[in-house]
């Protein structure tokens, strides 16, 4: 089998079905890992950070170093909607288990809610001077 160079990356997403795998690095690379070809390449904004793929594999949540999201289509890579709530560095990302949001939090001690469909945010708290560095799984929100 012909091995899988994705080249420089900070973090390789797997779709729920197997079928194809994206990684992250200066720029979005969606591969088919059948073919192991790649099918396209997406860059939302510059200093990509963190990316999460939806529970149902169908859109893909994206920060960057300042903070800014988008949310992606994750077949196409081209952007639903992109948004600038003003938080600072992003931390990962964690889906809720109903795909209708994601959590994303900050260095700069915000964590916030927000909604799949729309730039739009369900919660937010702000804690200042508390980094949130990573999220490992969000139960409910």
């Amino acid at each position: 089998m012909k091995p899988l160079l994705v080249g420089r990356s900070y973090e390789l997403l797997f779709s729920p079905d197997e079928r194809t795998a994206i990684a992250l690095g200066p720029a979005l690379v969606l591969w088919d890992l059948e073919s192991r070809g790649r099918e396209v390449i997406g860059r939302p904004f510059r200093y990509l950070a963190h990316a999460a793929l939806s529970p149902d594999g169908a859109r893909l949540a994206v920060v960057n170093t300042s903070g800014k999201l988008a949310m992606l289509d994750a077949r196409t890579l081209t952007a639903v909607w992109q948004a600038d709530f003003g938080f600072g560095e992003g931390s990962n990302l964690v889906w809720l288990a109903d795909g209708s949001a994601f959590v994303v939090g900050s260095w700069d001690g915000t964590i916030a809610i927000v909604e799949r469909d729309e730039p739009k945010l369900r919660a937010r708290d702000d804690a200042p001077n508390r980094m949130v560095r990573r999220f490992d799984e969000v139960l409910s929100a």
